[in-house]
């Protein structure tokens, strides 16, 4: 069985954009589980905080999270730029 890449850094940048998304959209865990459920994605609302504040997850669920946050495009150059700036803060500490 093969272990998981895991990057810290990435995990919170995934954690941050789901978590900005959930501000930007007014809405708790609650109605994120109620969204993911209507369009299909079984996924408790213990769960989904577990999942976002760790910001592992699949890709999969993180496809969809981003759709029921209603986020309609990504801008990978400014997510990899946050990465950059988060690895650079842990760097110099």
């Amino acid at each position: 069985m093969s272990e998981r890449y895991k990057d810290p850094v990435m995990q919170e940048v995934i954690r941050r954009t789901i978590r900005a998304a959930m501000v930007e959209e007014n809405i708790g865990y609650r109605e994120l589980s109620d969204r993911l459920a209507k369009a299909g994605v079984q996924q408790k609302e213990s769960t989904l905080r577990t999942k976002i504040s760790t910001g592992i997850m699949t890709s999969s669920l993180f496809l969809h999270l981003l759709h029921a946050t209603k986020v309609r495009t990504l801008d990978m150059a400014a997510l990899m730029m946050k990465y950059q700036n988060l690895s650079d803060e842990i760097m110099d500490d």
